[in-house]
């Protein structure tokens, strides 16, 4: 986005796409609508979380893959209508071991997120996330669903909002 506005760029496709131990995010998005990235395998960003979704961003859609070892959270979402299906989230909050990050961090700006058959969390290397996922005051409209959120050092988290009809946590493992 060299143009600085706020809705570009735009349909943003990826498929495949591997990074591994970038100094900052694996991906980053400040501002983008109708963005897609599918399999992507991204492992171990050495400041910050291994995705970023800003506040600007909407109908953005990550399915299947994995991110792991990044030093804060797997992925950190702000925007809306952010969809995050059939991806492995372990071994990320490098940070120290009681670390605040979760593998899934949807932040309190973000509307509309959408988490269905992820697992978060690792089976070879416990407790290095703080949750499975964490959903933070100020989150609206988002559906967690069909999870595991399995050996996260303190399980999986709401912090600071309540569950509605518009704000469902249900069936999810951990």
């Amino acid at each position: 986005n060299s143009v600085a506005a706020a809705d570009v760029p735009t349909f943003i496709t990826a498929n495949d796409l591997e990074i591994e131990f970038s100094q900052l995010e694996c991906i980053r998005l400040d501002a983008g609508i109708k963005c897609s990235f599918a399999t992507s395998m991204l492992h171990g960003s050495v400041s910050r979380a291994n995705v970023y979704v800003g506040s600007a961003c909407r109908n953005i859609d990550f399915t299947g893959g994995t991110s792991t070892g990044a030093w804060q959270s797997g992925i950190a979402v702000a925007g809306r209508d952010i969809s995050i299906t059939s991806m492995r989230f372990d071994t990320n909050c490098q940070l120290s071991s009681t670390g605040p990050y979760p593998g899934i961090l949807v932040g309190g700006t973000s509307n509309g997120v959408v988490v269905t058959g992820c697992r978060s969390g690792s089976l070879n290397t416990p407790n290095s996330q703080r949750y499975g996922v964490q959903v933070d005051t100020g989150a609206d409209n988002f559906c967690i669903v069909g999870n595991v959120f399995t050996n996260n050092r303190l399980g999986s988290n709401i912090i600071g909002t309540t569950l509605a009809a518009n704000r469902v946590y249900a069936s999810n493992a951990g």
